[in-house]
């Protein structure tokens, strides 16, 4: 059970990493587990919405292995998105497909803690884990789990003998994809997929590859060459980079709707996205609700009506753009949708300010600016002075996503982010480019 007393950014890291927490769940472990032992339990992310839920995610020593746990923490009442009972035959095959013989059950539901407890690889929700996890096994495969989000995605690291490593990708019906993968290959084909540079570099779409992956629902990526753009510390190396992305992105926005089923998001679709996530910012710091409202309100003012019928990747950032001496790859293309290619344009905008401003890299900020004035001349008209306008409202959503609760300085790291946002709003740059 959620408890009612989650008001500050101290309740939620006392109740996810305190010791009587990590003293009941390494007990709860222990039975699922009994004849292993269990170690140390380490907070690898935890997200809160108030009122609703509080989830906790660990990597747990079991049997000289680290193991996925997931907690959840719902509150009194609120039962739409809680997840069937962990047991049954989804979790039999859970058990069955790690093949091990250190669970006995990977799932239940904790009185000591007030929370549903989840192991690897068992999903009440989305069965096709265990079923991935199950085929890659009796194909010899070594698995790394990348991800693992019950009820919501997962994402795993694949490596068959002797074949290049790939990676799955899984989320439920109404999550953030997989797309089929026929219909990311029709995108890619819509799009050109290469963009040759003038220096002999190409931008190039990765798309989805046919693994033999007998499982609905699950898509499989290779695993593309190259450095993200976020593990570069020379600004010069990522301005190269950016100036590529800047002509592969306007290629992507220039395809317009199609027969292509996708789904479909408007600039206030977005915004509201950025409202509901930023929920827990006010609630746990309530000195930043007027800050974060004026930030929204201003936005929604400022975007006027957009081209929501452009082809866009969803979720454009930096991680995203693999570079190497023959140019840029962007992978993770299940987000592409029909929306504002302001969106996308945004999102990488307000995640170079984001780096700037809570990890000290202003040298981004240039990088980003050659991005914008070269993404200008060759994008849809108005993309640019949308993608600016909405650029603050990501910025917030940033601070909400990218800064974990468990963090001791919470507090004074999503301050300085929203007060950024708000300097943007108030500055003139809002809708400045052309």
């Amino acid at each position: 059970m959620l408890p009612p007393s989650l008001r500050e950014p101290g309740d939620v890291r006392r109740l996810v990493a305190g010791p009587a927490t990590r003293r009941h769940l390494a007990a709860l472990i222990g039975r699922l587990a009994p004849t292993s032992p269990v170690g140390a339990a380490d907070l690898t992310r935890c997200t809160f919405k108030p009122g609703r839920t509080l989830r906790a995610y660990y990597d747990v020593e079991v049997g000289r292995r680290r193991w996925p746990v997931s907690v959840t923490w719902r509150a009194p009442g609120h039962g739409t998105d809680r997840p069937p009972a962990p047991a049954g035959d989804a979790e039999r095959q859970a058990v069955h497909s790690i093949g091990c013989e250190h669970f006995r059950s990977l799932g239940a539901e904790s009185e000591a803690l007030g929370a549903t407890v989840l192991v690897w690889p068992h999903d009440p929700e989305l069965s096709q884990l265990a079923a991935v996890v199950d085929h890659e096994r009796r194909l010899g495969a070594g698995i790394e789990v990348i991800r693992y989000r019950p009820g919501q995605r997962h994402v795993l690291r694949v490596c068959r003998p002797g074949a290049r490593a790939f990676y799955v990708k899984l989320a439920a019906p109404t999550g953030h994809g997989p797309l089929a993968p026929a219909t990311l290959d029709a995108l890619c084909g819509a799009t050109g997929a290469t963009v040759v540079h003038g220096d002999g570099r190409s931008a190039t779409l990765i798309g989805p590859v046919d693994v033999g992956l007998p499982i609905v629902g699950a898509a499989a990526y290779p695993e593309a060459g190259g450095v993200p753009i976020s593990r570069h510390r020379c600004a010069g190396e990522a301005a190269g980079a950016l100036r590529l992305l800047a002509d592969l992105a306007a290629t992507l926005h220039r395809v317009e709707v199609g027969d292509v089923q996708l789904p479909h998001r408007t600039p206030a679709e977005e915004l509201a996205l950025v409202a509901r996530a930023s929920q827990h910012l006010v609630t746990l710091a309530p000195d930043l609700s007027e800050p974060v409202a004026g930030v929204l309100a201003a936005v929604g003012a400022a975007l006027g009506p957009g081209d929501s019928n452009r082809l866009v990747h969803g979720d454009l950032k930096l991680d995203h753009v693999l570079t190497s001496a023959a140019g840029i790859e962007l992978i993770d293309l299940d987000g592409m949708r029909w929306a504002d290619p302001a969106t996308d344009i945004a999102k990488l905008l307000a995640e170079l300010r984001f780096l700037a401003v809570d990890a000290g890299r202003s040298d981004l900020l240039a990088a980003g600016a050659a991005f914008a004035e070269r993404y200008a001349r060759l994008a849809p008209a108005g993309t640019m002075r949308r993608a600016t306008a909405l650029e603050p409202a990501l910025l917030v959503k940033m601070a909400a996503r990218r800064v974990s609760l468990a963090d001791p300085d919470w507090t004074p790291r999503v301050t300085a982010i929203v007060g950024a946002a708000n300097r943007l709003v108030h500055d003139g740059q809002m809708g400045a480019m052309p």
